[in-house]
């Protein structure tokens, strides 16, 4: 599978308070798990994986890399993944699969990794919801889990109305256009319980990625300048 827009604008956007364990969910050959391992340097990183091959290539990517002693690369579905694991994340990640409705390419591993078939959303916000860290004061700073999704305008509703279910409250969001002149294709939202500390005020934020073709917009640059070789 290749690396994706989407994967590097969560990656590069995603954000917690000084996380010490985190999960990639569906971590693909595992960019996103990369990613993190290299903005947060004092975290362990749990990428898991459904698929045998693209979980083997995810092994072999984190071991050709630097942060190879902190991840751990899972071959499991995350359903099976929360009934065995102890952990509890204080940043958890997703580029969830979410074509729900549309013609399956023959590839199986292409279809499991776009399709919503092996991962609901239901499953993702219940597993999601069990798996996260509960807030633990730390002087200034709160623990408390949070989740990073990316997905597609047209299921943000949706998708915001099912996590509120599990108690999950949208605090950071981000529309992301193609273009000065396009619509908003994806929106990246980050999740979390309420607590004492919760804050109402929800951060609305909008990303443009390209201001003309193959040139990249500056917000865009800075956001993923760590990440592309070619910005």
């Amino acid at each position: 599978m290749k690396v994706g827009t989407d994967a590097i604008l969560l990656g590069a956007w995603c954000s917690a308070n000084r996380p010490r364990r985190i999960l990639d969910i569906g971590s693909g050959t595992g960019i996103l798990a990369l990613m993190t391992a290299q903005r947060f340097p004092a975290a362990d990183v749990d990428a898991v994986e459904v698929d045998p091959m693209a979980a083997q290539q995810c092994a072999e990517n984190v071991q050709d890399s630097p942060f190879r002693d902190r991840i751990t690369v899972h071959h499991s579905s995350i359903q099976n993944y929360v009934r065995e694991t102890s952990f509890r994340y204080d940043l958890i990640v997703c580029n969830p699969p979410w074509f729900h409705c549309s013609l399956k390419p023959p590839d199986a591993a292409r279809s499991i990794a776009r399709h919503s078939d092996s991962l609901s959303t239901d499953d993702l916000l219940t597993c999601t919801a069990q798996l996260l860290a509960v807030d633990e004061p730390d002087g200034d700073i709160h623990h408390g889990g949070v989740v990073n999704v990316v997905l597609p305008i047209d299921q943000a509703e949706s998708f915001l109305q099912a996590a509120e279910l599990r108690h999950l409250w949208c605090s950071r969001r981000c529309d992301v256009r193609p273009t000065p002149t396009s619509n908003v294709r994806r929106v990246l939202l980050q999740l979390k319980r309420k607590s004492a500390v919760w804050e109402s005020t929800r951060s609305v934020e909008t990303l443009i990625v390209e201001t003309a073709r193959h040139q990249y917009s500056e917000e865009f640059t800075a956001m993923a300048q760590d990440f592309l070789l070619n910005l």
